[in-house]
């Protein structure tokens, strides 16, 4: 970095790739107060007890946050998030209705940033909020010539698809001397631009497992908070560990940490899931 300054960004978008068409996240959009973006909800969106996992709206946030400071980047490099944090404000839907998302940068230094962002549903009521933390790194040539990523999937099928959000991933869970160990296998389907495996998959699963370990059939709780530290980057071929312990489990409040390591056994991204019972205590 030559402390010129930042310039516009060559490509002012991320590139769609194959998270984005998992979790049918739309192309993002520039305009003069951030970023605009859509995903279109369905059944891939379930989690347990028919309820839908908030973590599905992990990639399109962190695509969302990410986008809204590309225009600030300096040149030849590109923002990859080291924080992520969702706030529920509503449960999230799965009934193929259309999220609308727009991201907005708060921040900016000369190694990164912090952006914002809501979620609202067809009818404009909020969904979600979020908050990004993000570092510029040297960007590879594919995004700076803005070729992006090859063989994207085309639209799966909602009806004969995946049918959970476990089932997408690849995810299988067990339970383990009171935690819940999840392992999700390497796939090319969670590449990010820069050839990793994308953080909205971490957070995602994070959220699965996290959720796994506070469920209880008498006093179900549901997510009310995702918060992501990405420790390092991991290759999209690892098979992923998520180890979720309970930290607190109430009858109303519930807090979990998940731990994700690859294949090296590093930790390559830390969570903390909190779920609370929306009903009114007597």
């Amino acid at each position: 970095m030559n402390g010129a300054g930042y310039i516009p960004a060559s490509v002012v978008t991320t590139p769609l790739g194959r998270p984005e068409a998992l979790f049918r996240v739309g192309p993002a959009e520039q305009d003069g107060q951030g970023v605009r973006a859509q995903m279109r909800t369905g059944p891939w969106m379930r989690g347990r007890d028919a309820g839908t996992c908030a973590g599905s709206l992990g990639v399109f946030l962190d695509d969302l946050l990410g986008n809204a400071l590309l225009a600030g980047r300096p040149e030849d490099y590109w923002p990859v998030s080291t924080e992520l944090s969702i706030d529920l404000a509503a449960p999230v839907p799965a009934d193929g209705s259309v999220l609308t998302g727009r991201g907005w940068p708060v921040s900016l230094e000369p190694g990164g940033g912090l952006s914002q962002g809501t979620v609202t549903d067809g009818s404009g009521a909020l969904i979600a909020t979020a908050t990004t933390r993000e570092r510029f790194l040297p960007a590879p040539r594919a995004l700076l010539t803005g070729s992006g990523p090859d063989g994207v999937p085309p639209a799966l099928d909602d009806a004969a698809g995946p049918q959970s959000t476990m089932a997408l991933l690849g995810a299988v869970a067990r339970r383990e001397n009171g935690a819940v160990i999840m392992t999700v296998p390497g796939s090319g389907d969670f590449a990010n631009p820069m050839g990793n495996t994308h953080g909205g998959i971490l957070l995602c699963a994070a959220e699965i497992a996290g959720s796994l370990a506070l469920h209880a059939e008498a006093s179900p709780l549901q997510t009310s908070s995702i918060r992501v530290v990405y420790a390092r980057s991991v290759p999209v071929t690892d098979t992923i560990t998520y180890a979720a312990e309970v930290l607190h489990r109430g009858r109303t409040l519930g807090a979990a940490q998940v731990t994700a390591r690859g294949a090296s056994g590093k930790t390559c991204a830390l969570a903390m899931i909190t779920a609370h019972d929306q009903a009114l205590v007597p």
